[in-house]
């Protein structure tokens, strides 16, 4: 059998890509939905899209025009902008019930995903951040030295106490995670553990991941 052309093995190459906030395409369609588009970093092929779709439950709503924004400086220590999901809760009757639920979804399966959680953490007067992170996909998460938890439904990642609030430049609040995959999608469930009437906001940096064109 004749080998395959130059070009044509080229194209079917695992390729690593890199979503830089701020740099790659995204346009916030609403603050509950939003769309990447993201080039290889290396070489030529197609671009990998990333949608995020919101959904809010009990009387969690989104945080002005914060929600899905990209952030107006660096985060978590990281030297990168970030996405943000930002809420507000006005009632006293903050528990799981009340979340967002943030799902991100690729237009291809990939591989050795990474992405950072950033700034969770917490005030007395004011939140607790609760994060849990769920996909068909296995994942690894190294927490920062101010996360508890691992992320579960049962143990949500979490600051250590009710009342550390860290700069949302620091890495104390960070979760690094690690999806070997193949992904195709992932869902973050962020919501407060306080009861009391505030708002709150993470960030989501520092994404990569390895694909391959599907025709290969």
């Amino acid at each position: 059998m004749a080998a395959a052309p130059a070009s044509a093995a080229s194209v079917c190459t695992p390729t690593p890509y890199v979503l830089q906030w701020g740099q790659t395409a995204y346009t916030r369609n609403s603050s509950t939905s939003g769309v990447a588009v993201i080039p290889p970093s290396t070489g030529s092929g197609a671009p990998v899209t990333m949608t995020i779709s919101s959904t809010f439950a009990g009387d969690q709503t989104p945080l002005g025009a914060s929600n899905l924004a990209l952030t107006p400086g660096t985060v978590g220590g990281l030297g990168q902008r970030a996405i943000t999901l930002a809420q507000e809760f006005p009632t006293n009757t903050s528990t799981r019930a009340e979340n967002q639920i943030a799902t991100f979804t690729f237009s291809q399966a990939v591989t050795g995903l990474q992405f950072t959680i950033c700034d969770i953490d917490s005030a007395s007067n004011g939140w607790w951040d609760q994060v849990e992170l769920t996909s068909a996909a296995a994942f690894t998460a190294v927490p920062g030295t101010g996360v508890s938890g691992t992320g579960s439904t049962a143990s949500p990642w979490h600051a250590t106490s009710n009342n550390t609030n860290y700069p949302n430049t620091s890495g104390q609040g960070n979760v690094a995670v690690t999806m070997p995959g193949p992904v195709t999608s992932f869902q973050i469930r962020y919501w407060n553990a306080t009861r009391l009437k505030s708002n709150q906001a993470i960030f989501i940096a520092f994404l990569n991941f390895i694909a391959t064109p599907e025709t290969c």
